[in-house]
């Protein structure tokens, strides 16, 4: 909680120090699909078969231009990320892991075309998991385990995506896409208890590695602060 109070405070300094008279700079919301899924390898070395998940992400959105056509462009999203892990040859259970995740991606931002309609963006990723956990069934039970403790942060990811915006009076209705890649392994080293009920099952996650990753649409308003 101390990364991620740092971070934001950061974050709005760098805000307050850009000129206050630049034009377009803009609020809005935004929301859309996460198709999420993670890269995982287990402690033989060998990446594991991971099946995506269509979740979802909501937030806010700040741009601030920094010249002509370019823009330093956030999203602070609440995402839902995870996937299921397929079952191989060290086991024979599918395993579903979902986590909450606060999202802060820094983009720069390049609009061109008429009126600016399209956007290019890219830039660093940073993920605060909120909660975490893995679940999987067998014989008819469904077992649990909390992974918060297990799950490092903040993760850090690089993002690139692209989109367009639709001018409608003074806000524009914006569609964008994009990609982003986990760098570091989220994944401590420790022992997972899942549990149903009374029942309960340990696994060692020593020398497993996860990689957060997905597929981001999003859509969303926009309305400027000043004059465009």
């Amino acid at each position: 909680m101390k990364t991620l109070t740092c971070y934001l405070i950061l974050l709005c300094l760098i805000f307050l120090m850009l000129p206050v008279n630049a034009q377009q700079h803009y609020l809005g919301i935004v929301g859309g699909l996460n198709i999420s899924d993670f890269k995982l390898v287990n402690d033989a070395g060998v990446e594991r078969a991971v099946d995506a998940q269509n979740l979802f992400g909501i937030g806010g959105v700040a741009g601030f231009s920094l010249g002509k056509n370019l823009y330093l462009h956030t999203e602070p999203l609440y995402l839902a990320k995870g996937g299921i892990a397929k079952a191989d040859e060290y086991s024979n259970v599918d395993v579903e892991i979902k986590s909450s995740v606060l999202e802060v991606p820094v983009f720069l931002k390049f609009a061109f075309g008429e009126n600016n309609r399209f956007h290019v963006m890219a830039g660093p990723s940073f993920g605060f998991n909120l909660s975490s956990k893995a679940t999987f069934e067998q014989s008819g039970l469904t077992f649990e385990a909390d992974m918060d403790d297990l799950m490092k942060t903040p993760d850090l990811a690089v993002a690139a995506g692209f989109g367009f915006s639709i001018p409608l009076g003074q806000l524009r209705f914006c569609l964008d896409g994009r990609y982003t890649y986990g760098l570091f392994d989220v994944l401590e080293d420790g022992v997972l208890e899942f549990k149903s009920g009374k029942i309960g099952v340990t696994t060692d996650t020593e020398g497993g590695k996860v990689f957060s990753r997905g597929f981001q649409f999003m859509a969303g308003m926009a309305f400027p602060l000043g004059g465009e």
